[in-house]
This record gives C-alpha cells, sequence and structure tokens, in this order.
C-alpha cells in the first residue's frame, strides 16, 4: 500500500533478507550512504513502487524491463527529450521535487523536439536549483502510466546505467509495492 501523508512509512524488522540495494539515486533519496555500513539492526524495511517499461523498436520488436527508480528516452540537447520517475532524484539531481519512491505515481518531464539548444541549457542550468520556469515546449505531469511515441528513434537510459536503441514507442507503468528495501533503522 502506498504511503500516506503522515503516516510511518515501513515496518521495523530483524534483519535485512532479499529486497533492493538502496544505491545511486534511490539511496541519496532515502537519505543513506550507498556503501551500506555494517549494520548489525535493527532494520527498515520500506516498500518500493517498481516501473515496467514496455518497448517497441524500430523493427517492430518488443521488450520489456523494471527499473526501480527512473528512465530518459531520446537526448537533452535535441529532439525528443522524456524523463520518467518514480523519485525525485533522477541521475544525482532533484528534477522532480514531489515525488518519493513509494507513492504510487510516476513524475514525468517532456522536452519537444523544437527547443532549440540555447533554451534547453537555460532550462537545465533551473533545474539545478529546483526553479524550471514553464515553457510551452516543456511538458511535465504524473500518473499510473504513460505512453509516448517518437517520431525518430531513441535511445532509452535506465538508472542501473544500461540502454535500448532504436525505440519509438515506450509505455511505463508503476507498480505500487512491487519490491522492498531496508536501511538502517535510527
Amino acid at each position: 500500500m502506498t504511503i500516506e501523508k503522515g503516516a510511518n512509512w515501513g515496518e521495523v524488522v530483524a534483519s535485512c533478507d532479499g529486497g533492493i540495494l538502496a544505491t545511486g539515486d534511490l539511496s541519496r533519496e532515502l537519505g543513506v550512504d550507498d556503501r551500506r555500513a555494517i549494520h548489525d539492526g535493527p532494520w527498515l524495511r520500506l516498500p518500493l513502487d517498481m516501473i515496467t517499461v514496455e518497448t517497441v523498436d524500430s523493427r517492430g520488436r518488443h521488450h520489456e524491463r523494471v527499473v526501480t527508480s527512473w528512465l530518459t528516452a531520446g537526448s537533452q540537447m535535441r529532439g525528443d527529450f522524456l524523463i520518467v520517475s518514480s523519485t525525485s532524484f533522477v541521475g544525482g539531481r532533484r528534477i522532480f521535487s514531489r515525488a518519493h519512491p513509494n507513492d504510487g505515481r510516476l513524475d514525468w518531464l517532456a522536452l519537444q523536439p523544437g527547443m532549440s539548444l540555447r533554451q534547453r541549457m537555460a532550462f537545465r542550468r533551473r533545474t539545478r536549483t529546483e526553479t524550471h520556469l514553464p515553457h510551452p515546449l516543456v511538458s511535465v505531469g504524473t500518473g499510473a502510466s504513460l505512453t509516448r511515441s517518437f517520431v525518430r528513434p531513441v535511445t532509452v537510459r535506465f538508472e542501473s546505467g544500461e540502454s535500448m536503441t532504436n525505440v519509438v514507442e515506450l509505455t511505463a507503468t508503476i507498480r505500487p509495492d512491487a519490491a522492498f528495501t531496508h536501511i538502517p533503522a535510527s
């Protein structure tokens, strides 16, 4: 069950068996050290949402992947660019200030192909301080799923460093409470 505003999140357990190791942007989101210090317990077991990503490549082949926190499609500097996330941090930057890894929704931001390089650079600078301003070629949203088609094939990159090339269609769907992680209980 997704976390409710003001409610406690997770449960205290004696050991941290199974689950996803909180690293990278997920550890930053949870406020824990990437290097998981030696900790005997107790642990806080936290439910996490997962993102199911279905893609179609330029040859019509279907692919599916499940990711923990985020993915990008396209190039930040030109053409279509899309970020889909279940966390506020994407690539070390806090892009979605209201996102949470167990809120049961996706957050996305899309830059349209007509946006100039100069405008993209200015937009990127403003995201450093979470002050990105509205722009007619930028769209943002939230929801349980997102489907996007691309005129030209794009590369989809995942938080893990993996990528898929020649993607012409992408569908991302949130899976609430699909996994869990452990962090030291204080």
